[in-house]
């Protein structure tokens, strides 16, 4: 981690956005080039998680993919190759993120040469009026996308002004427990509290293990209780709150044990998937 945003303060929450940018400028050939763990993460267990999430409530017709905060598209490949997801007919993928890098990668993938990309900022208002309406249902996924958003607000609102009540949206984020632990541990950097206003507890760098070496992206502390407040607040229906855990076997026991995570993400619930349609439950 370059010193200089290691040791880089954020005085007040006008300056978030930019130390985000920040953090992300220092990290983001290290994130594109990340092997072993996270790979492993996301093929067993976000991936899973998600599949099986969407074919509980979609299980056939054709329905478009909006990956909200896409990156490189690693999980998004990953969906439209497992089993279930062919079930369901997907004849249009959009790929929001605010890296042009990255969702030029993504759309070199296999599966992805035909998706839409879209550059959009989640903290600014507008960032939601570039995506194109479409006639079948949506599938909205946003995968680590929220715990790194010093506010949520433009972010809840643009997605609820793209959701009619044929969609349905997947929000998979880092479990609160675990990022508290994570913290309670001194392995999250740089952690400072909220300031009045502000939608999250604590802030700060949290620690991404990579075989290519250690890197830390922007993190923002939220419990699930004010998830489901800001859900609530933005008209949201959250049908079902998923924590996913990491398998105990020989094999993650090997790639976790030596990490900065250690043995103990194999017996915590580390990461959690808010499944919501727009409108409060009736």
């Amino acid at each position: 981690m370059p010193n200089d945003v290691s040791n880089n303060c954020y005085p007040n929450s006008d300056e978030l956005g930019n130390w985000t940018e920040l953090v992300w400028a220092n990290a983001e050939k290290l994130w594109i080039a990340r092997i072993g763990q996270d790979y492993y993460y996301r093929d067993n267990v976000t991936n899973p998680g998600l599949r099986y999430s969407i074919t509980k409530y979609l299980r056939y017709g054709q329905v478009e993919l909006v990956d909200l905060g896409s990156g490189d598209a690693y999980c998004t490949v990953g969906l439209l190759s497992e089993p279930l997801i062919r079930e369901v007919d997907i004849p249009f993928i959009t790929l929001i993120d605010r890296s042009r890098m990255q969702l030029d990668i993504a759309c070199s993938r296999p599966k992805l040469e035909r998706a839409v990309p879209v550059i959009s900022n989640f903290l600014e208002n507008d960032w939601h009026l570039n995506i194109l309406s479409r006639q079948i249902p949506r599938i909205f996924i946003s995968t680590f996308l929220v715990q790194e958003l010093p506010v949520l607000s433009p972010f809840l609102r643009g997605l609820r002004c793209l959701m009619s009540e044929k969609d349905i949206a997947f929000i998979l984020t880092v479990a609160p427990d675990f990022s508290d632990l994570l913290q309670q541990r001194g392995l999250i950097l740089n952690t400072s509290n909220a300031s009045c206003g502000d939608d999250w507890k604590w802030s700060g760098l949290y620690p991404i293990e990579s075989t290519t070496g250690r890197f830390f992206l922007p993190h923002f502390q939220r419990s699930e209780s004010t998830y489901e407040k800001l859900f609530k607040i933005y008209d949201f229906h959250c049908l079902q709150t998923d924590y996913l855990t990491v398998p105990t076997n020989r094999q993650s026991i090997s790639i976790f044990k030596n990490t900065i995570y250690g043995k103990s993400i194999l017996e915590t619930p580390s990461s959690v998937i808010f499944t919501l349609r727009g409108g409060l439950e009736k």
